[in-house]
Parts: structure tokens; sequence; C-alpha cells
């Protein structure tokens, strides 16, 4: 039966359709269907890179009849693509991902700026990082085989930048969005499984910056004094974990208690953070600059700074502490 019958004919039920019916019209169909899937989630795959980090869900939302779930399905499927390839690296927008090739993710000096998180490094999470950073951390502070222990996981790039450098990860989060991600509540200490680990990489909740993005028991729901409380036995509780001689990186950024504007005051976490480090008995070791892009301000949000006076804040700091007794 030629496909244009088949189509006329399933919404009217006038006569059945056999196997081989079926199969001639899906193949039929299936050659358009091909091409239009891998050039949609080419042109997806650009959308996300001109929205910017953490604008994209939205964005779909808004504008397009399929969910920001198929979006990702779309996209991995155009991945797969050559000529998808071949057209997004012509326009230096290549999906290369991250390989265990230092050429593309090292940094040498002790500033880390990604211009955009690596799709092959965890999932879309709310306040995710760019996996290349946790890369980094990881080959500067461990070695092959190492136990790496993120007890705030979010996306999971931690656990992807370990398989790739050939790290043994354990991930815990209170919002298991991966199976390889387990629940833990870090509120309560660390599972045993973790102890004497090489390396404990911290990418706690800038307290509420985002808290209506998190989970209700999130950390991010704390006030302030409680935050600073759960930072200070965070502290106590990654001394306990970490073997001697071993890491713990922490990476958070200023927190303006009025947005955009200096009216209110600041709280430097990065520095409330040493007090608490330092004095649960760690060493600092490097403070790294890990500077987020300005696309994840809003163009509404760049004219209430200017309205206010005030700045958007893109300096972001990884603190390196080690266990040295």
């Amino acid at each position: 039966m030629p496909t244009e019958l088949v189509i006329k004919t399933l919404p009217e039920y006038k006569q059945p359709l056999s196997l081989e019916d079926a199969k001639l019209a899906i193949n039929q169909l299936g050659k358009n269907l091909h091409e239009h899937a891998y050039i949609v989630g080419g042109i997806l795959i650009w959308a996300k890179r001109k929205t910017g980090h953490g604008k994209f869900e939205e964005w779909i939302k808004q504008n397009i009849w399929f969910s920001p779930r198929t979006g990702e399905h779309f996209m991995a499927y155009a991945k797969e693509c050559d000529k998808v390839k071949q057209l997004l690296e012509y326009h230096g927008l290549g999906f290369k991902g991250v390989d265990s090739t230092p050429l593309n993710w090292l940094r040498v000096y002790n500033v880390w700026n990604f211009a955009e998180r690596d799709e092959s490094l965890g999932i879309e999470y709310p306040g995710n990082i760019p996996g290349q950073i946790a890369m980094n951390v990881i080959h500067y502070y461990t070695n092959e085989g190492d136990l790496v222990v993120d007890p705030m996981a979010g996306g999971g790039s931690t656990i992807d930048a370990c398989k790739k450098l050939n790290r043994r990860c354990l991930a815990y989060d209170i919002n298991c969005v991966r199976k390889d991600i387990q629940y833990n509540d870090i509120t309560k200490g660390f599972p045993p499984e973790t102890q004497d680990c090489q390396l404990i990489f911290l990418d706690p909740p800038y307290h509420n910056l985002l808290q209506k993005d998190y989970v209700a028991s999130s950390v991010s729901s704390l006030a302030l004094n409680d935050f600073l409380d759960f930072i200070e036995q965070l502290a106590v509780d990654c001394h306990t974990t970490v073997k001697k001689g071993g890491f713990v990186t922490f990476l958070c950024q200023n927190f303006y208690h009025k947005f955009a504007s200096f009216d209110g005051g600041c709280t430097n976490f990065t520095i409330e953070g040493y007090k608490r480090f330092t004095n649960a008995g760690f060493q600092l070791v490097n403070e790294i600059n890990c500077p987020q892009t300005s696309q994840v301000y809003s163009a509404g949000d760049v004219q209430l700074a200017k309205a206010q006076k005030g700045m958007l804040n893109l300096v972001r700091d990884l603190f390196v502490y080690r266990k040295v007794a």
C-alpha cells in the first residue's frame, strides 16, 4: 500500500493494514524522518550554545512544540551523524566532547575559564558547572585508580570526569537524577564506604541563589547562619573522611544580599569556607579562579544592575585544601 494511502487510512479505519503495509510505510517515512531528525538535533545543539547555560530548557518550553526531553533525544541523535558534526565544526560549534587527551581541557594557569559546559560531562541540572573543572581537579590532585567522592553530585559531571581519567568515583545526592548517583543526605555525614578517599569534590549550592530550582530539602533553603553552620560541619566531616595527604576542593562565590546591588552587603563564602576548613585541620594549598560566563545573566539582569549601580557577579573561586595531619 502506498504511504499516502496508509496515512489516509489510519484515522478512518476503513480497511485493515497488513504487517507488510506497516513495514513499507515506516521505512518510506523513516527516510525523511532520519534526515529531518538529525537536522533538528543539529539546530538544537546550536540553539543551546546560543541561549547560554541554564536557559535552553526554558527556551524550548516557550518556543518549541515538543518537550526539552524530546529535544535531548534529537540532539543525541544528531551527535552520531557525521554531516551534522561537520556542519557544526565548520561554524565553530562542533560537538567533539572531552576525551582523556589533556589538550582540550587542561589548564596550566590558576584561572580556569570555560565558555560553556561540555555535554559529555554530566547532564543538565540546576546550578551545574562545566565538567572541565572537575577534569582539572582530578588531574592535578589524584592518580589513576584513586577514589574520588562527590557528596552533592547534581548532574554527575564528576562521575563522567572520573570515567575519562580512570578514577573510581562515589557520587551522592538527595535528588538522584542518574542511576550512578546514590542517595545520601550530606548534612548527616558521609557514607562509610567513602572513608580514606583521595579527593572530595565540593560544589555546594551558593546559598539560596537557585533555591527555587532545588528540592525542598536542599541546604539552599537554610537561613544564612544555618548554611554557614552546615559548611562548618561539612569541613569537619571531610577531615574525618579524606585520607591523610588527600585533598578537598571547595567551589563557591560571593553572595550579595540584594541582587545586582551593594545595598545589604555581601557574604564571601570562599572566605567563610576558608575559616571553617582551616579550623577543621586543613591546609590551603591553592586558590583558583573559575569565572562564570556572562550568559548566566539575562538582559533584564543587566538593566537592573545598571539601574541600581550594582554589579553582576562572575567571580567564582576554587579553594584546594589538603589534610596534613
